[in-house]
């Protein structure tokens, strides 16, 4: 009797032993949470565990593994909601910003303060609003500022300023943004115009038009260059 039991706890230990090679061989290590070892180390002193938990889950690498599978669960979980979410806002604030731009071609006037003179404009609008827009004028470059005005869009009050290119019309609106640090940039055509929307000192900018490709980028590059420059208004 007391070799066959000898037997069948060695046949437990060489199982056991099985086990966690083939845990280790098949996960990476991840250090687990210290919420996860918390709840292991209550649970084993509820069933008066004959060995220290602390040492028990340290000689043991199958919770390491488990503690694996926790950390990828979540990081799985979080890009399945996160990123569709990011996407989402993204399409919706386009939406926002052409269908201003339209409102702003079918209204009697597109601006509420009409003039090219940046120190004009500038004052109108940073008085009313709870950041000071850069207002850069562009006549010299063939893009001259005719004006500004409030508009809402992401669910808040931004600048609108009103360039022309010819016929053509250029809103850029702007507004503060928590994301600016990422300073990313797109450029999309939706409903017959073409957007363009990058972060920069704190500040999102959305460039809304039906420009041709090629005068786009010329006014976008010569915007931004501006406003990077030093005590740019």
């Amino acid at each position: 009797m007391s070799e066959r039991n000898d037997q069948a706890s060695k046949s437990h230990d060489e199982r056991e032993r099985e086990l966690g090679e083939l845990l280790r061989g098949g996960a990476a290590y991840h250090p687990a949470s210290p919420a996860l070892r918390l709840q292991v180390t209550r649970s084993l002193r509820a069933r008066n565990a004959p060995l220290d938990a602390e040492r028990w889950y340290a000689s043991w690498p199958a919770w390491r593994a488990v503690g694996a599978g926790f950390a990828c669960g979540a990081i799985a979980t979080w890009l399945a909601f996160a990123l569709p979410l990011n996407i989402d806002l993204t399409e919706r604030t386009s939406n926002e910003v052409i269908a201003a731009h339209a409102r702003s071609l079918l209204a009697a006037h597109a601006t509420d303060v009409a003039s090219g003179d940046q120190h004009t404009v500038k004052p109108w609008l940073s008085a009313r609003l709870d950041f000071s827009p850069p207002v850069p004028e562009l006549s010299a470059d063939g893009f001259p500022l005719a004006g500004g005005r409030l508009d809402y869009i992401a669910e808040r009050p931004v600048a609108a300023l009103l360039y022309r290119r010819h016929q053509h019309v250029i809103n850029v609106f702007i507004w503060p943004s928590p994301d600016a640090a990422r300073a990313s940039s797109a450029k999309a055509v939706r409903k017959g115009f073409s957007t363009v929307s990058w972060q920069h000192d704190g500040m999102q900018y959305w460039v809304v038009t039906d420009l041709g490709d090629a005068e786009l980028n010329d006014f976008t590059q010569m915007f931004r260059r501006r406003i990077a420059e030093p005590r740019s208004s």
